[in-house]
């Protein structure tokens, strides 16, 4: 059965620290949902507040509108893969799987039935008369999965499962609990600071900072639409490009001034009103949405940024290009090796901006002006 949850001004204190902080929140039946922030922004401590593990200071959970909030864990039907894996040493990993049956006195005949249907299912069969020890990280990750699919619970809460893993097994990994969530259409709220799991897995992203949510939307609306400069810096990698700009009306058309650059964009003048006519305004852009070409004569250049590559990284197919304007530092994707050739180190460049993907964030809440 499909499961929703839902938090009202959901809050835990530890002592004098705010860990949740009245946080409101609705995930859907069969959303995979992500809570994704810094360390102790307060999501793994969401989690477990769900789980049952901790219980609120104040505010309600709800499962499919029914308050668990005072509920013990076996009574809430979810189940939880630890970033560690939690997997028991001693035991064989059939016993491991077996082990939430066991305890909730399941007959060893339909144990036995269910767990090789869950090693199945995670292509582990094979490993079920050995022991965690002889285990890879990619395997005891699987082990824990079946252990939290063997009792078919309602809800599935992943901490950080994925972190122990190297590079290429991460990849592998989230590629196939994407799947199967989908498969089962099992209700997912899955933990991570590292926003390219949140982006690849969740069909929702909550952006957690000090036990609230400061954004919370699809996963291309959060990267394409940061709603504050908090998530504008978080989400992204490298993230957002922001500048402080002030908005100068004394001639014609009205122009951003930033440290040492001008900038004109056509749509500015249509976008005033939007932007309430603000004196001070901070300006985002990704760095795949900005182009560099060599300045070869600065007295040219007239409105735009102007800079000096500061650094050169390639990455495979992309080129990353980090430029120093001011004091300030941006970056600019480029996908095209070519450049590699054409700038170096210390150029002068002009950096040509999409101003069709240009955000502005008011500069004293730091909020989107939409």
């Amino acid at each position: 059965m499909e499961t929703s949850v839902k938090f009202e001004d959901l809050t835990k204190e530890f002592e004098d620290v705010v860990a949740v902080d009245h946080l409101n929140l609705k995930i859907e039946k069969g959303e995979f949902f992500a809570l994704l922030g810094p360390s102790g922004c307060g999501k793994t401590t969401t989690l477990r507040l769900i789980a049952g593990l901790e219980q609120p200071t104040e505010g309600k959970i709800f499962l499919n509108n029914e308050d668990v909030s005072s509920y013990p864990p076996k009574e809430r039907d979810v189940a939880m893969v630890f970033q560690d894996y939690a997997l028991y040493p001693h035991m064989t990993i059939s016993e491991n799987i077996g082990y939430p049956l066991k305890v909730r006195g399941v007959a060893k005949e339909d144990r036995q039935e269910r767990i090789k249907e869950a090693a199945e299912n995670l292509q582990i069969g094979e490993l079920l008369d050995r022991r965690p020890s002889q285990l890879s990280g990619g395997q005891q990750q699987r082990v824990s999965v079946a252990r939290a699919l063997v009792h078919e619970p309602s809800v599935f809460l992943f901490d950080e499962p994925l972190s122990n893993l190297d590079a290429r097994l991460r990849i592998e990994a989230r590629t196939f609990l994407r799947h199967l969530q989908k498969e089962l259409g099992i209700t997912t709220i899955y933990v991570t600071h590292d926003q390219s799991e949140a982006l690849a897995l969740a069909d929702r992203i909550a952006i957690m900072e000090a036990g609230q949510a400061r954004q919370v939307d699809a996963a291309q609306k959060v990267y394409h639409e940061p709603a504050d400069t908090f998530v504008a810096n978080f989400v992204g990698s490298p993230p957002m490009n922001l500048l402080q700009c002030r908005v100068n009306m004394e001639g014609e058309t009205p122009i951003l001034e930033t440290e040492n650059n001008t900038i004109s964009f056509t749509n500015l003048e249509n976008r005033l009103q939007r932007l309430k006519e603000r004196d001070e305004l901070i300006l985002g852009i990704r760095p795949e949405d900005m182009d560099l070409t060599l300045n070869v004569d600065q007295d040219e250049q007239l409105t735009g940024l102007v800079g000096e590559i500061y650094a050169v990284e390639t990455l495979g197919a992309q080129v990353l290009f980090s430029v120093k304007i001011g004091n300030s530092m941006i970056r600019v994707r480029e996908m095209s090796s070519e450049k590699v050739s054409q700038l170096a180190v210390g150029d002068d460049v002009s950096v040509e901006i999409n101003e069709d993907r240009v955000l502005y964030y008011d500069a004293e809440d730091k909020a989107l002006i939409n």
